[in-house]
């Protein structure tokens, strides 16, 4: 079975990448690479930059992609890539790491993912083997950087997704390859603290079997928590299950290579669960012959991204410019508008069109602006209303075409109901395959769709006579 994205023809520069993206062992890197939707053309690199890059992009999100040279692993050595790829990449706003990683908790299974989140005083990561030791014992030193805040945001609305109707990933991935939820032929043993081991090739014979956990085969999960990180391998149950007593209990997975990124590459990790960081260490899942199980566990990681980003593609620019005109205003601006009859009707009654015209400079992207703060204060809430605006500028008529200007409203409206993204995927690979746009019709369709999945659905659109549209375009949003 081969995965190959499309090749796009767009010459992209390197300040086009906004995501960073950094493997540690080349299987995990062909998993990543499979999971673009598109590859991009290779950019030169800077004279001291000696990381080997794969360019392309996940929905509207370019990604660079850069893994570990062959044999290195380790803090120090994903800290240099990250540090190289920054140089060379300036634009980038957040990084990823998606990779392998060695179970603690009772509640995670081999096949599950581990998601980097802040956990009870700890960051998202925290490394285990960095501070000093006293009389008393070891005693941990130092914080890592946090992430930034625009992931983790979107971290808790997919966390509440999977609690409360499960995690689709299994789905998403191809139906003829091996079993994630059981890993493979995998047998899902974990010694809770098991004796010294004589061979490692022959180690199960000499383990304690009244220690060793049997556990029945379910579906895959994903969890959000710790991840301890340090400079070496942890293949004993006993020092694993004192690290993490340690740090009070709470680490899920262990691996090696995130806490060398945290402060200089604030980044989400994200690690599929192939052992227990026991004497029990997985080798199946590295030889050439499993290497579809280790593919899974690494795309079943790239899937929570790949959601995660595909919810975040709010476009920035409205953002900023909705942020920057309410703090323009002076209180009480625009009430008058809020409490006349006009505004209730259309703000209390289903299918309203509220029209308000002015001359120029009256201050009417002011009002938009009062408006949908005011809508989204109201209905901050209530997941059956949604809220879409658009701010339309004579200067960016380019960008404002009417088929932008859906497509920006339907990214809007997506955003608290991810079921409903079925709805835009299924557009967007009908015409994937062709390599075609869809029609404005098609994209107007889709927006009475997803308009539909809720209750009531607010449009806030200001200058919309300034945006590079007919007439009868016009009517249409009205």
């Amino acid at each position: 079975m081969q995965f190959i994205p499309e090749m796009a023809t767009q010459l992209r520069t390197h300040d086009d990448y906004t995501v960073g993206w950094v493997c540690v062992l080349p299987k995990e890197l062909i998993a990543v690479a499979a999971m673009l939707d598109e590859t991009h053309q290779d950019l030169r690199k800077q004279p001291n930059d000696h990381n080997s890059y794969t360019l392309g992009c996940v929905g509207v999100h370019n990604i660079v992609i850069a893994c570990l040279p062959k044999g290195e692993i380790g803090n120090n050595n994903a800290a240099t890539v990250a540090t190289r790829m920054t140089s060379t990449f300036p634009s980038i706003k957040f990084g990823l790491m998606v990779g392998i990683g060695g179970g603690v908790s009772k509640s995670v299974r081999l096949g599950d993912v581990v998601v980097s989140t802040p956990t009870d005083g700890f960051g998202r990561v925290v490394q285990w083997d960095f501070g000093k030791t006293q009389q008393e014992g070891f005693k941990q030193t130092g914080a890592l950087n946090r992430s930034s805040t625009e992931l983790l945001t979107v971290l808790t609305k997919l966390e509440k997704e999977h609690a409360m109707k499960g995690s689709k990933i299994p789905h998403y991935l191809e139906p003829d390859t091996c079993d994630i939820s059981t890993g493979g032929n995998q047998k899902d043993d974990d010694d809770e603290e098991e004796e010294e081991e004589k061979e490692e090739e022959d180690h199960c014979i000499h383990c304690d079997q009244t220690r060793i956990v049997r556990r029945k085969p379910r579906d895959m999960l994903v969890h959000y928590g710790l991840i301890a990180s340090g400079n070496q391998v942890i293949k004993d149950a006993s020092f694993r299950n004192e690290i993490n007593k340690r740090l009070g209990g709470k680490v899920l997975c262990f691996e090696m290579e995130a806490a060398g990124l945290m402060n200089d590459f604030p980044c989400l990790v994200i690690r599929g669960i192939c052992d227990y960081a026991d004497a029990h260490k997985n080798k199946t899942y590295r030889r050439p012959r499993d290497m579809l199980v280790h593919y899974d566990l690494i795309a079943s990681g790239n899937q929570v991204i790949k959601d995660a980003l595909f919810q975040n593609k709010i476009n920035k620019r409205l953002g900023d410019k909705q942020n920057d005109l309410i703090h323009q205003q002076q209180e009480g601006t625009g009430t008058w508008l809020l409490q006349s009859d006009e505004f209730q009707q259309w703000h209390t009654q289903l299918k309203q069109t509220l029209f308000c015209p002015g001359i120029p400079g009256a201050g009417k992207t002011i009002i938009t602006s009062i408006v949908v703060h005011h809508l989204h204060r109201i209905f901050q809430n209530d997941h059956s209303v949604e809220i879409a605006y658009l701010y339309c500028n004579f200067q960016q008529q380019q960008e404002q075409k009417p088929a932008d200007l859906i497509a920006s409203l339907l990214k809007q409206l997506i955003q608290r109901q991810p079921s409903i993204l079925k709805v835009v995927k299924s557009l967007y690979n009908q015409h994937k395959l062709c390599q075609t746009r869809p029609s404005l019709d098609e994209l107007r369709s889709t927006l009475h769709q997803v308009a539909a999945s809720y209750q009531k659905t607010f449009i806030v659109i200001d200058a919309l006579d300034e945006c590079q549209a007919s007439s009868d375009d016009c009517e249409m949003f009205l």
